[in-house]
């Protein structure tokens, strides 16, 4: 059964600052790569370690910049003594997400002006609508807790992330959430020809303070 991927690498084309967590201040890295999963870039600090976690800070309009929770994955050491860094991001506010989400947008559309040629989707959407109160009452007790069960067709590549877009009703407006694919399990096809059902188990990859005042105030609305 085919795997739905999707992480399209975008360059950024300029510097961008990482913070570590022993530090107060940021180190200025030379980014190569940036993808809706994670970002690749290169440094000399030796505090950038394999396993460790750090703060990704990109640039945004007017001045203003965002942050990311981001953990290492991959440090290769390059042949003048500094590092390529792979990092994999972990956690980041609603408001970050869709910063990332638009900045990704425009690098896109960047690459696709300059290359002439279109190219794979900057993320994997997964639009969910739920016609029922109670189901949504329902899916949002599970947000706050940081995770959400939904069975859809097809399957998807475990541990990647995607962008949730859940669909609101009249009592519940809609909104776009990270989450990675934590687990799944096939069910079974409705009919035989037909794409099989999936149970998936998303994380989400938003604070979980964060996750629980969203639950909160759209059950109260």
């Amino acid at each position: 059964m085919r795997e739905k991927r999707s992480q399209r690498r975008l360059g950024l084309g300029i510097s961008i600052q990482v913070m570590l967590p022993d530090s107060d201040r940021p180190i200025t890295v030379e980014d190569q790569e940036i993808s809706w999963g994670g970002a690749q870039f290169i440094t000399s600090d030796p505090g950038v370690r394999d396993g460790g976690r750090l703060g990704l800070i990109l640039p945004w309009v007017g001045g203003q910049s965002f942050s990311i929770e981001a953990e290492v994955v991959r440090r290769e050491r390059l042949d003048d003594g500094r590092h390529r860094v792979a990092v994999r991001f972990s956690s980041l506010s609603q408001r970050s997400e869709f910063r990332l989400e638009k900045l990704l947008d425009l690098l896109a559309e960047r690459e696709e002006r300059q290359t002439a040629c279109h190219s794979t989707p900057t993320m994997e959407r997964l639009e969910l609508i739920f016609d029922d109160e109670a189901e949504m009452r329902e899916k949002l007790a599970q947000i706050a807790d940081g995770h959400l069960f939904v069975t859809v067709f097809g399957a998807y590549e475990i541990d990647q992330s995607i962008l949730l877009v859940i669909g609101g009703t009249k009592d519940f407006p809609g909104f776009h959430l990270r989450a990675r694919v934590n687990a799944q399990a096939v069910e079974r096809a409705p009919r035989n020809g037909w794409i099989h059902l999936v149970r998936l188990d998303l994380k989400f990859e938003h604070p979980r303070e964060e996750l629980r005042h969203l639950a909160d105030m759209l059950s109260h609305a």
